[in-house]
C-alpha cells in the first residue's frame, strides 16, 4: 500500500498541478470576468453619457416651458388688463346712455303725444272720409235716378 501511495505521487495528476491547474483556470476565469466587468463598466459609462445628455435635454425643455409659461402669463395678464379697460369702457358707455335716456325722455313724451293727437285726427278724418263717401255715393245714386226721370220726361215730351 505505500508504495501505491508514492506512485500516485509521481503521477502527472499530482496535487500541485491540479492546484496549478485550477490555479491558472481561475485566472482565465478572472481574466474572462474582468473582461466582462470592463465591457459592462463601458457600458455604463455610455448609459452615463445617454443619462447626462437626457438630463441636459430635459433642462433646455424646462427652460423652454418656462419661457413659455412666462410669456403665457403675460399673455394672460395682457388680455386681463384689456378686459378690465374694455369693462371701464362698457360702464362708462352705460352711464352715457343713461344721462342721454334722461336728457330725451321729455323730448320723445312730447313727441309720443303729437303722435297720439296726430292719430286721433286720422281717425275722424277717415270717420268723415267714409261719410263723405257714402254721401257721394247717395247723390250720385240720387243724380242717376233724376237723370234717367230727365230723359224719361224728354221722351214723353217729344212723343207728344
Amino acid at each position: 500500500m505505500s508504495e501505491d501511495k508514492t506512485q500516485k505521487l509521481t503521477d502527472a495528476n499530482s496535487f500541485e498541478e491540479r492546484v496549478l491547474d485550477a490555479l491558472a483556470a481561475l485566472n482565465t476565469r478572472m481574466a474572462s470576468f474582468e473582461n466582462e466587468l470592463s465591457g459592462v463598466k463601458n457600458h455604463l459609462a455610455s448609459f452615463e453619457n445617454e443619462l447626462l445628455g437626457v438630463k441636459d435635454h430635459l433642462a433646455s425643455f424646462e427652460d423652454k416651458l418656462n419661457a413659455r409659461m412666462a410669456s403665457f402669463e403675460n399673455q394672460l395678464s395682457t388680455v386681463k388688463d384689456h378686459l378690465m379697460s374694455l369693462g371701464l369702457r362698457l360702464t362708462s358707455l352705460e352711464e352715457k346712455v343713461d344721462v342721454r335716456l334722461r336728457e330725451t325722455r321729455p323730448i320723445w313724451e312730447g313727441v309720443n303725444a303729437r303722435l297720439t293727437a296726430i292719430e286721433d285726427l286720422l281717425d275722424n278724418l277717415n270717420i268723415k272720409f267714409g261719410v263723405f263717401a257714402e254721401e257721394m255715393a247717395k247723390m250720385r245714386g240720387e243724380h242717376e235716378r233724376m237723370r234717367r226721370r230727365v230723359v224719361a220726361l224728354e221722351d214723353e215730351h217729344r212723343a207728344s
